[in-house]
């Protein structure tokens, strides 16, 4: 028949289960029951090469190279301003943490954004997201 033949049930006949068993490894989890972040206002002064953006989608590459008209992205002395957070209690993976923290500045780098594009070497109008600014804080 189809079940397990005689002879490997009995070579393992009275081996414990838990014999040679490994726990698997367990993910590394973050709890927070309370997290405050002040204010933080940062210059940036920066030069990128475009090519080390390659975690961008292909299409935001393109979009840069032909804003920036050259190889590089230049941030001359950006203001990028957050303002303080208070987070909720959280429990999960450090990146599930990560991308928390990101949502909860996503607001706030979009105000920044006329300051970052004012002082980039990209050369696009600012009319579009001092609308897009004006939206988020009404």
């Amino acid at each position: 028949g189809g079940g397990i033949p005689l002879d490997d049930v009995l070579e393992t006949a009275g081996i414990s289960v838990l014999h040679d068993y490994q726990c698997p490894p367990l993910p590394s989890l973050l709890q927070c029951e309370q997290l405050t972040l002040s204010q933080v206002d940062i210059t940036v002064w920066c030069s990128i090469q475009l090519k080390e953006l390659d975690f961008l989608p292909t299409a935001v590459q393109k979009n840069l190279l032909f804003f920036t008209q050259s190889s590089t992205l230049t941030l001359k002395g950006a203001q990028l301003h957050l303002p303080k957070k208070v987070l909720k209690p959280r429990r999960g993976t450090v990146n599930d943490a990560m991308v928390a923290l990101g949502s909860e500045y996503a607001a706030s780098l979009l105000l920044n954004a006329n300051e970052l594009i004012n002082r980039s070497s990209l050369n696009l109008p600012l009319a579009p997201l001092e609308f897009l600014a004006d939206q988020s804080v009404s």
